[in-house]
């Protein structure tokens, strides 16, 4: 017994002495190296780069983490409540650590030896995912514990729960319920139903586990026991509790498009950013506002999108676009795998009005098809119409629609039809001439990252003749000038430029009439007369051409130079706006996550302190030109529109390689520009009037709809004689070059001319 009693009094004798050798290196050592957590207080989490329009609707985002921080007002009170049934019931009772929880953990610690530690309360989390790793250790666990209690003595507990609610991992790369709610259900956190709130609190305890996206029937349980404990806690009532039961099965929201309105301007703005601030821009929050208007931007991108499809359908289908093991699809047992094929499907690009879909069967008459959803679709003969052009039999088969063949559908006219990806590219900008604003601009067709708007250079063809006619205007020619449009040869490094011309050589025609018709002699006659080291200084200081870029011979008035659809549309806005050089730009402002503004877009305006890039005078002469063009000449097409304030110039380069609109009225400069990346032809007769044209059209039609027409009116320098537009600088007999290039006497390869009648009716 003795024995017994001095054994027991050692042992508590030891007990004592590891405790306090165990409280001596809590107080001494450990509490004093815990970080601090006043920092918590004034938390500011990643937040991802928010891209906004002109109107502040979200069009993109970027970073690591989806994060949506709300405070603790704004979470829903289901969503608390269902969150403190599954992780911390007694939360708002306990300092931190629940003793109660922790003691029956321990006790299980030690009879299996696993160290599987639970009884964490939210605090304890929060503490975990802030400062200390996931290695699941008694020190771990024992510094999580302390981290706890000075939280709790910093903190109060609906600021504890807001940094939690806002912080914790949630799956789909979503921290915070805010995020969550939005990845999960598309939905605001305050939109969120109980059932759903039931569902999204399941899953901190294990986020890939109980993702109701990869695995809904866990997800199910595990909402079905949160739910149960929020009726037993007395968190909801009988009724509420039976109408969460009885939610739907979960379905994931339809996924938005990878490359929905404004995915070229985002990625722009992303480019420009990265390359100031680098990879901080994924996580810093700031929130950026652009020029776009997003009204015009959809209907920038579905112009684009519908003349792409238009040129795809003027030529020969060129078969679908892969192949799959019809028997590892079960097609050859008429028992479709639709896993399999979604699979398949949801490899391929998204295309925005061409749905990718897999050949089930195949006739003649008929064609059977899957889509990634699992429904099928029957397409007859009127949707297999354009599938037939890819052989002279017009046969479905010769087209390599077998069972296997992907392929892409498009909404016709009489129900689904055969479509196939464009091989061309299409590029949009449309500028405010008033001070540059970018307003739409779409940088090609497909989810890659290349915006054709701004990084594409090429030849503009006659797109770029009316900056050399602005030179000519500034020398003293003017629309009645009689240009002579014949044939020119010319020496060159190779031997004699013998360049084409457009249609009949007609001999002196007015520069008005040149103009219209894209007369390519005209052109060549008015830079010779001018000189081309006078106009290529004049157009790269007027319109911010890269001289790099425009060449330093007469081809520059055929448009050899290269430019981006971008620049051309800047340039383009000095005609629109009187004269003033304005800077395109797309970043109105930029605010951090602290909502404080670090910047703001002050552009110069056009008659407020922009400066002079051409004369008032130049600049009507050159809308004056091309407003007949457009009503007249090769872009004729525009009359479809209606109004009489329209000016534009078509551009086509060798071998139909590029086409080209370029065009304005008063209030917005818009370029559309066709090609491929790499160059080649777009096909036989592709003139700029036949593919960039109509898209041009299409888009000014949506985006001057409710915009009052307006009439040219003439500034104070121009004198109008006889009905014709001069510069008061450059009046008849006065500094005016009436001919350029023309016969004394007419000769029979000028017969084409025109008579007196013809050519007073040019003005009218």
């Amino acid at each position: 017994m003795k024995t017994f009693l001095t054994l027991l009094v050692a042992a508590l004798v030891a007990a004592l002495v590891v405790a306090g050798a165990g409280l001596y290196y809590v107080a001494t050592v450990l509490y004093p190296s815990l970080p601090e957590v006043d920092a918590l207080s004034g938390y500011q989490p990643k937040e991802p780069l928010r891209i906004y329009a002109a109107d502040g609707t979200q069009i993109a985002e970027y970073g690591l983490e989806r994060r949506i921080p709300l405070s603790i007002d704004e979470f829903p009170r289901t969503l608390k409540l269902a969150l403190l049934a599954a992780e911390d019931a007694r939360f708002y009772e306990h300092n931190g650590v629940d003793l109660v929880g922790v003691a029956r953990a321990a006790l299980v610690n030690l009879a299996d030896d696993s160290r599987a530690q639970g009884a964490s309360t939210i605090t304890m989390q929060l503490a975990r995912n802030f400062y200390l790793s996931s290695a699941k250790t008694y020190a771990r666990k024992l510094t999580e514990i302390l981290l706890a209690l000075k939280i709790e003595q910093t903190l109060d507990k609906d600021q504890i729960l807001q940094l939690y609610m806002n912080q914790i991992y949630l799956g789909q790369r979503a921290y915070g319920f805010g995020a969550a709610a939005r990845a999960y259900f598309g939905v605001d956190a305050h939109e969120l139903t109980l059932s759903q709130s039931a569902m999204l609190a399941g899953l901190p305890k294990a986020p890939s586990s109980f993702n109701p996206i990869s695995d809904p029937r866990r997800a199910r349980v595990r909402q079905r026991y949160i739910l149960d404990r929020m009726r037993a806690l007395g968190y909801v009532s009988e009724d509420e509790y039976q109408e969460a039961l009885r939610a739907p099965d979960y379905r994931p929201p339809a996924p938005a498009p990878r490359d929905g309105a404004g995915a070229s301007v985002a990625e722009q703005v992303r480019r420009l950013l990265h390359e100031q601030q680098g990879d901080a821009i994924y996580e810093s929050g700031l929130r950026v506002w652009t020029t776009i208007d997003l009204a015009e931007q959809r209907a920038a991108e579905a112009a684009v999108r519908r003349g792409l499809d238009a040129h795809t359908h003027r030529h020969p289908y060129s078969g679908p676009e892969a192949q799959g093991d019809p028997a590892a699809l079960g097609l050859a047992d008429a028992a479709p795998d639709a896993k399999a094929i979604a699979r398949l499907l949801r490899e391929r690009p998204v295309l925005p009005g061409a749905e990718a879909a897999l050949v089930l069967t195949a006739a003649e008459d008929a064609v059977t098809v899957m889509r990634a959803d699992g429904t099928t679709e029957r397409i007859g003969k009127p949707g297999l119409a354009y599938a037939r052009t890819a052989s002279a039999a017009r046969s479905v088969a010769r087209a390599g629609i077998r069972p296997g063949a992907v392929l892409r559908l498009r909404a016709g006219g009489q129900g689904l039809e055969i479509t196939a990806p464009a091989e061309a590219q299409a590029a949009l900008a449309a500028v405010a001439p008033r001070d540059g604003a970018i307003r739409a601009m779409v940088g090609g067709n497909g989810a890659d990252h290349l915006n054709r708007a701004t990084q594409t250079w090429r030849q503009a063809g006659s797109a770029f003749k009316p900056f050399v006619y602005s030179a000519a205007l500034a020398r003293g020619m003017g629309p009645s000038t009689l240009v002579n449009d014949a044939p020119v040869e010319l020496p060159s490094r190779k031997g004699v430029w013998k360049p084409k011309g457009n249609g009949v050589a007609l001999g002196p025609i007015p520069l008005l009439e040149g103009v219209a018709r894209s007369k390519n002699y005209v052109a060549i006659r008015v830079l010779q007369h001018v000189g081309v080291a006078y106009a290529r200084q004049y157009v790269t200081e007027a319109f911010d051409f890269d001289p790099r870029r425009i060449p330093s011979n007469l081809p520059m008035a055929l448009g050899a130079g290269e430019v981006t659809p971008l620049q051309l549309a800047g340039a383009y806005a000095v005609f629109a706006n009187g004269g003033y050089k304005v800077k395109p730009y797309l970043i109105s402002r930029i605010v951090d996550a602290t909502g404080a503004e670090t910047f703001r877009a002050r552009p110069d305006v056009a008659g407020e302190g922009a400066p002079r890039a051409i004369s008032a005078a130049n600049a009507y002469l050159v809308t004056y030109l091309l407003r007949n063009a457009a009503q007249r000449g090769t872009g004729s097409a525009t009359n479809a529109l209606k109004r009489r304030d329209l000016a534009g110039k078509t551009g086509t380069t060798n071998d139909y390689r590029d086409g080209w609109f370029a065009g304005y009225q008063d209030e917005l400069a818009t370029v559309v520009w066709f090609g491929r990346d790499i160059p080649r032809s777009l096909g036989r007769l592709e003139y700029g009037s036949r593919n960039a044209l109509p898209v041009w059209i299409d888009f000014m039609r949506e985006a001057l709809a409710g915009v009052r027409e307006r009439p040219l009116q003439a500034p104070a320098d121009i004198a109008v004689l006889g009905g014709v537009p001069y510069s008061v600088d450059h009046l008849p007999g006065h500094g005016f070059i009436d001919r350029v290039d023309v016969p004394a006497e007419p000769t029979d390869d000028a017969a084409g001319g025109p008579d007196e009648d013809w050519f007073q009716q040019l003005f009218r």
